[in-house]
This record gives structure tokens, C-alpha cells and sequence, in this order.
């Protein structure tokens, strides 16, 4: 079994469209640009997206906190036993310098795997990238630039640049509507130029899809929204637009599902359209604690939650 850190770092690596957070909960600091940002450009260019790159706050500086003359003196000859009284006097100033960092992946980790819609059309309507000071210097920025958010264009170029505070960073609730703007532009000038780029390049496949999503048949509405679910890899940021601006309802509402859709699709642990034998989904509904069992459970402490990889349940079949 998995536990701590490193189950931590696998769920990371599973989290779609965010390049950089296992690293960022590594800390690995190899030299040179990072496989994985040239990986992150490579999926901007291919479908178009835009990048978002969020520098993780930096570590703290510190210096071992120094043991009293009197313990130096018993602990003389002893120098293993006088290492690691050491390596403890300065553990709780340690977890102090790892905490902004481990917030922010806490906060992303959270994000793209509770209950968050907004925020999980931002994560497929951009390509969004962790790095750690060290790595952005070498990349998005000059030496000594403080700004810890920076926009690039589907093939590299800034767009935008900000600072963003630390708040905003370490809260899920506050993310959406602070990464939003930033990401759309004013009077969302750059989501419809995005979308306008990707509708001119629409196949008949896509474009028939769209027009069926208020046909009268509900086959043929299912059919086209399966379709957008399909193809949304290479269309996100067209389907975000369009489900802001579509004149109908129920055309932005399955933009919207295509959206959510293909979301859970990118999920490490999305059910499919199958369960294996022997499994089931049961139905939650919302409590003080969120989610809970929609029966034969009671939950009124508001200390329990279902998080997405505990709603899954196995039935034990008796002969």
C-alpha cells in the first residue's frame, strides 16, 4: 500500500493538464529546462490551448537552529547522537519552508479532484504549468522578476504576466475567480480570439454535432454531445466560449457537459463506462460534509467527506 508522500506524488502525476506538480512536490532541481515543460508546449501547440504557469513560492532560508554550550559539552565524542539532535532541533523550521509550496500543490490537488466545475474548465481550456523559481528563471522570465503568473500563447509566447497573492494560491475557492480573467483577458478579448482561431479550423464532424445539440430527437442530441466529449482534446477553449455564448440553453448546457465530460475522462480513476464485476456507484447527495450516501448514512459533524477516489464500492456476492 501507498502511503504518505508517495502516494501523494502518483495521485499528482494522474491530475490532467497540470505539467510540473509532481516535480514541484519532489522538488527536484535538475539543471536545464525540464522534459516535462517541453512536453507541456508540445500539448499547448497540438491542441491550441493556451499556458498558464503558476511559480510556486519559494523556500524559506534557514539555519539550523544551534543546540546550548552545556548539551555541546555532554555530547562531545558523540557526533551521530549530536547530528541528529540537531537534524530534530530544526525539523519544525523545516516543515515551515516546504509549506507554501506543499499548499499550492495541496490546493491544485484538491481543485481537479473534488467538486470545483469552474475550475475544471480552466483546466481544459488551458494548459496549466508548475515550476519552481529556479525553473522559471531558465524559461517564462528574466532573473530577479517577481511575478509569479505568466500566460503563454498555444505556441510559447507571453501573453500576460502578474503577481498573484499567496491567498488566492492556497484557497480552491478563490482560484476560479482570480485564474479566469487572468486566462480570458478583459471582456473575455482572448478566450474569443481562441475560440475564433479553433472554429475556423472545424471539421464537418464537429460542426454537424453542433448544429444537432437542440435537434428534437433526443438520440441525435445524446449522439452530438458524445461527439464534442470525443473531440474536445483539440477544442476546449471552443467549447468554453461557446458554452458562455451559445444563444440557446440547452446548447451551452451540453457544452458544458461535454466540458465536464471530458474532464472525468482524463481522470486517473473515472469509472468508464463499465465498472468491472462486482462494482458499483452508489448515489451521494450534498451534506455539511459535502457528499454523503444518499442513505444509511448519517453524517451531521460536517468531518466527513467523499472524495472522488472513495465513491466507488465493491458488492461481496454471498453463494
Amino acid at each position: 500500500m501507498k502511503t504518505g508522500r508517495r502516494a501523494f506524488l502518483v495521485q499528482a502525476a494522474a491530475i490532467p493538464g497540470i505539467f510540473g506538480l509532481r516535480e514541484l512536490f519532489a522538488q527536484e532541481a535538475a539543471s536545464g529546462t525540464p522534459g516535462w515543460f517541453q512536453k507541456a508546449l508540445q500539448r499547448m501547440k497540438e491542441t491550441g490551448r493556451c499556458g498558464v504557469v503558476i511559480v510556486a513560492p519559494d523556500q524559506i532560508k534557514i539555519a539550523p537552529k544551534k543546540l546550548d554550550e552545556k548539551l555541546l559539552k555532554q555530547l562531545e565524542g558523540k557526533e551521530e547522537l549530536r547530528a541528529r539532535l540537531e537534524e530534530l532541533y530544526c525539523y519544525q523550521d523545516v516543515a515551515k519552508a516546504d509549506a507554501s509550496r506543499r499548499l499550492l500543490g495541496s490546493t491544485l490537488w484538491i481543485l481537479a479532484n473534488e467538486d470545483f466545475p469552474a475550475a475544471h474548465e480552466l483546466l481544459c481550456e488551458a494548459v496549466f504549468i508548475c515550476v519552481t523559481s529556479e525553473i522559471a528563471d531558465r524559461t517564462v522570465r528574466k532573473t530577479g522578476d517577481k511575478r509569479n503568473r505568466f500566460l503563454l500563447d498555444p505556441v510559447g509566447h507571453l501573453l500576460a504576466a502578474d503577481s498573484v497573492e499567496a491567498a488566492v494560491l492556497e484557497n480552491p475557492e478563490k482560484f476560479a475567480p482570480s485564474f479566469a480573467p487572468f486566462l480570458h483577458g478583459e471582456g473575455d478579448v482572448r478566450l474569443r480570439e481562441r475560440a475564433t482561431a479553433i472554429q475556423k479550423g472545424l471539421d464537418a464532424e464537429i460542426v454537424q454535432a453542433l448544429s444537432q445539440l437542440t435537434t428534437d430527437s433526443a438520440d441525435e442530441r445524446d449522439a452530438a454531445t458524445a461527439v464534442l466529449v470525443r473531440r474536445a482534446e483539440s477544442i476546449a477553449p471552443f467549447l468554453v466560449h461557446f458554452s458562455l455564448t451559445a444563444p440557446g440553453a440547452e446548447e451551452r448546457g451540453r457544452a458544458k457537459d461535454a466540458l465536464t465530460r471530458y474532464f472525468a475522462s482524463t481522470m486517473e480513476d473515472a469509472a468508464g463506462p463499465r465498472l468491472p464485476f462486482g462494482a458499483y456507484l452508489p448515489k451521494f447527495v450534498e451534506s455539511c460534509a459535502g457528499l454523503q450516501l444518499e442513505k444509511d448514512v448519517a453524517l451531521d459533524c460536517g468531518l466527513g467527506r467523499a472524495p472522488r477516489k472513495s465513491r466507488k464500492f465493491l458488492l461481496f456476492l454471498l453463494k
